[in-house]
């Protein structure tokens, strides 16, 4: 294996060329990349659904549990999630704004930051439906 250092001058102020250090010689490494799995189980109903997720992988174990419950006016989202050593908290809700349109806000803790400390964090989104669904029909 060989390394290759780039340097610049400056990136706001240069001309953004680049200049490199000569070739260095490194022993030779062995990567092992560890085997992600992960599996889950859902129940679906009319009005309400459950999710429960695990595995191991990457970032070591994660466990994911939610629930749903769809009243007329949309959707309410809750449940949890453990990754990176940590618990996190979800919630959300979805409101129908007519056939075509839906708003869907959810809030979680999320700690992928340079700290690794949970911070709330918001999620937002709008649903724009072409047209309505057209029902299928039997002969």
């Amino acid at each position: 294996m060989r390394r290759t250092v780039y340097n610049t001058a400056n990136l706001l102020t240069g001309d953004g060329s680049f200049t490199t250090d000569p070739d260095v010689s490194i022993p030779d490494a062995r990567v092992v990349l560890p085997i992600d799995f992960r599996g889950d189980v859902a129940f679906h109903e009319d009005r309400w659904s459950v999710l429960m997720a695990a595995g191991s992988g990457y970032q070591g174990g994660t466990f994911h549990v939610g629930y749903e419950r769809r009243p007329a006016f949309g959707a309410l989202r809750g449940g949890i999630f453990y990754t990176s050593g940590q618990w996190q908290p979800t919630g959300g809700v979805g409101i129908n704004l007519g056939n075509r349109f839906a708003l869907d806000v959810a809030v979680f803790g999320s700690s992928a930051n340079i700290e690794r400390e949970r911070h709330l964090a918001v999620g937002a989104s709008l649903r724009i439906a072409q047209s309505s669904p057209k029902p299928i029909r039997s002969r």
